[in-house]
């Protein structure tokens, strides 16, 4: 028996026929994609780069270190650039997630820790910063970010920015290693 002949009962209703045909071949739908979604994700990643084009345009005008203040203005310049591509692709979310409200605090505490030093601790605690920072957004980008992206799109977007991140960590990592040490603690100890 085919399914044409267990319809045939039905004939004065081609459509229906026709429409309980299709239901019964038809797959069910696939599972929405894993992870927690462009929109979120391009909220996150929106608020790191925030959070480096702010920091990085306040240590561009504060470090007294010609290689501080270079990086901090590249810093400012490829994530101001890194952000318009990324909201080409997708906008954040008006409202951030848990995550980016996390990154806007944390970019908070920076801009008003590194606001109690001057001159070469600036410069120090100012990349001392970057390292921790790119370190972690190289995590969540390898560990959350891009897994949970949905599009090729944005999957692109972000591997291209990881590519950045990645070379940001390692120059962050080499300027630090290259600036003075803290001057020896001065007092008696007891004092």
């Amino acid at each position: 028996m085919t399914i044409w002949s267990r319809l045939a009962p039905m004939a004065p209703f081609p459509a229906a026929a026709m429409m309980l045909a299709l239901a019964a071949c038809a797959s069910p739908p696939p599972p929405p994609p894993p992870g927690i979604g462009d929109a979120r994700v391009a909220s996150v990643v929106h608020a790191a780069h925030a959070g480096e084009i702010a920091v990085g345009q306040m240590a561009a005008g504060r470090a007294s270190d010609v290689r501080v203040r270079a990086f901090a203005q590249r810093m400012a310049d490829e994530h101001t650039v890194a952000d318009q591509v990324l909201t080409a692709v997708q906008n954040p979310m008006t409202t951030p997630d848990s995550m980016a409200t996390e990154v806007q605090r944390q970019t908070q505490r920076v801009l008003t820790s590194l606001d109690t030093y001057e001159g070469a601790a600036f410069d120090r605690a100012y990349m001392d910063t970057q390292v921790a920072q790119h370190e972690w957004l190289l995590t969540n980008l390898e560990g959350t970010l891009i897994p949970s992206s949905w599009t090729p799109q944005m999957r692109a977007t972000l591997e291209e920015l990881r590519l950045a991140v990645t070379e940001h960590l390692r120059v962050a990592r080499e300027v630090r290693a290259a600036l003075p040490p803290a001057p020896p603690a001065t007092g008696r100890a007891g004092q």
